[in-house]
């Protein structure tokens, strides 16, 4: 059997307690590798420049370590590199700038443990991952319904309850139909949107404005 190849992970964060936090908590699984760790932007570009990982997890609001036009140089330099964002910032207008800029996934900085490992691996996927604090914020930020829907009405409603935190047998009795009739609609949403699972649909419906706040 051949050996599992880990994913190659670079830490920029300019706190050495957040750098050493996510050391530690890492090096509990085999599946990770942390192959660079940069304090600012000038170590992170040095280290870029030489090995491109498979994640980098960035904390962007660090003013005189890193910005946002620091992601931004990164989300077009290196468009392959997929950015787990964690952070404390839960600014509306800033995580909604990440998200358009290209960002993978975001967490805040108080998200636990098997969490950060939901993210990493998801974000290792292409996956797009958000905890539920900044799905909210997101959702808070939308001004109007989208033109142009390519969703069924019931398959609209649904979006909505699916970003609005309901679960599958929430939505089942909210609408009268079997728990069966609603995870198909759920499938055949993900399948004409060509997306992987409910955080990718909520941030599609929010950059698409298919959600009222």
């Amino acid at each position: 059997m051949s050996k599992q190849v880990p994913i190659n992970i670079v830490i920029a964060d300019r706190d050495f307690l957040i750098k050493t936090g996510l050391k530690c908590l890492l090096s509990k699984r085999n599946d990770f590798e942390i192959t660079g760790e940069a304090n600012n932007i000038a170590e992170l570009k040095d280290i870029l420049r030489l090995h491109q990982p498979d994640v980098l997890i960035m904390d962007y609001d660090q003013p005189g370590a890193f910005s946002i036009d620091d992601l931004v140089f990164i989300t077009r330099k290196y468009p392959a590199i997929k950015i787990l964002v964690i952070s404390n910032n839960r600014h509306k207008h800033d995580i909604v700038s990440t998200v358009e800029f290209g960002i993978t996934s975001y967490l805040l900085k108080e998200c636990g443990e098997d969490e950060i490992f939901d993210a990493l691996y998801a974000t290792a996927r292409g996956q797009k991952f958000f905890c539920s604090q900044i799905v909210e914020n997101i959702l808070g930020r939308v001004p109007a319904p989208c033109q142009g829907l390519t969703l069924t009405e019931r398959e609209l409603e649904i979006v909505k309850l699916v970003a609005e935190g309901y679960t599958t047998a929430e939505i089942s009795r909210m609408l009268s139909r079997s728990i069966h009739t609603i995870n198909t609609h759920r499938k055949n949403i993900l399948n004409k949107l060509g997306l992987n699972n409910p955080s990718e649909l909520v941030l599609y419906a929010v950059k698409r404005r298919l959600i009222a706040a």
